[in-house]
């Protein structure tokens, strides 16, 4: 499978940076990352609609077949769920490429959660946007790690 993470927002060198980029180098599955802008607007709506619309651009030239946008409204998944959801896209509607969306500060627009495949939520915690783009690529992995059975997850 293919993975982009399309993310509001772009980052510098930092400790989540490297930590994200240590779980892409264990990882089998082709997982890029792909940073919009942030144009903050005073009307936060609008904003929201304006980055949807974005990411849904981006979906589209990607040819993204899957969409799972993260938002603190959306499933409170095991990781075992998320994997077995994984394996059923590829496996059963011969999926390639799955998006996974991180929305700015301003958060996600109703509509692109509704248009979403998943919409997935890391708990009712508020989690740095930086640190999520490290979450997903932990879980991703750990998906990876569930399908194929590697010790690295446990039960």
């Amino acid at each position: 499978m293919e993975f982009s993470i399309i993310s509001i927002g772009k980052w510098k060198a930092s400790p989540e940076k490297s930590l994200f980029e240590s779980y892409l180098r264990r990882m089998p599955w082709q997982i890029q990352l792909i940073e919009l802008d942030s144009r903050e607007r005073e009307d936060v709506q609008r904003q929201k609609l304006e980055e949807a619309q974005r990411l849904r651009e981006t979906c589209k030239q990607l040819a993204v077949r899957k969409m799972i946008v993260l938002d603190e409204r959306g499933k409170d998944w095991t990781s075992r769920e998320l994997a077995v959801s994984l394996r059923r896209w590829q496996d059963e509607q011969a999926v390639r490429k799955v998006a996974v969306i991180i929305g700015g500060h301003a958060g996600i627009a109703a509509e692109l959660r509704d248009e979403s495949d998943l919409c997935l939520s890391f708990g009712k915690l508020t989690w740095p946007h930086l640190l999520v783009r490290a979450l997903v690529a932990e879980q991703l992995y750990r998906s990876y790690c569930i399908l194929t059975n590697h010790p690295y997850h446990r039960d």
